[in-house]
């Protein structure tokens, strides 16, 4: 069984997201969300491969400080995206998550995953399983990134896991892919910490009603 949580034994604490991390997770979700409304997704999956040297660097030495710079990169791109998303068809480069979803549907539905930077073995079986939601090194949709969590065992520093919202017509899609996926980069939030899931659940129920878009 993999050790999800560290390499040196059983974590000291469940993990949670500090308020920091928070606060930013509740600004960045209401903005998310319009862009899942607005069909403005496709515009960030297009922007994101100028992320690439962050996404090397993540995956090379993973920590916190190199994922929130690229997560703050990201924002504004999104930032960009919202300004001016339409409605409209998903084009080409896409991320799955692109298509339109109905305001109805974010308060009733989706969830969240976690991604862990290089601990992927890029033999692509959780992109396959997934029909393509996942990338062939594990990663959800860049353009759904959130936040931060730590991973931490014995008290010592052991990576972060890069938190990711999936849309609601894409979980079955997620769920297959964390499931083909044994090395530990990919876990349904729920199954690495529930005070962590809480959290966020409690962040979407009130970025669903926000009238961004």
């Amino acid at each position: 069984m993999v050790n999800l949580l560290g390499r040196r034994g059983g974590p000291t604490a469940t993990p949670r997201f500090d308020a920091r991390t928070l606060d930013r997770i509740a600004v960045r979700l209401p903005i998310l969300f319009g862009l899942a409304r607005s069909g403005g997704l496709a515009r960030v999956g297009r922007a994101v491969a100028d992320l690439a040297p962050l996404l090397e660097e993540l995956d090379v030495a993973p920590s916190r400080l190199t994922a929130e710079d690229l997560l703050e990169a990201l924002d504004g791109l999104r930032d960009e995206a919202l300004a001016s998303a339409t409605p409209d068809a998903r084009g080409d480069g896409a991320p799955p998550a692109a298509l339109p979803v109905e305001r109805e549907e974010l308060e009733r539905d989706g969830g969240f995953v976690v991604h862990r930077p290089g601990r992927s073995l890029s033999t692509g079986e959780a992109e396959i399983a997934s029909r393509g939601y996942f990338d062939v090194v594990d990663r959800p949709p860049i353009a759904t990134w959130l936040g931060v969590l730590d991973a931490t065992s014995d008290g010592v520093d052991d990576g972060v896991w890069i938190a990711a919202w999936v849309g609601p017509r894409e979980v079955e899609r997620a769920r297959a892919g964390c499931r083909a996926c044994p090395n530990g980069a990919l876990v349904w939030l729920d199954d690495v910490s529930s005070p962590a899931a809480a959290q966020l659940q409690a962040c979407a129920r009130v970025a669903a009603g926000s009238r961004l878009r």
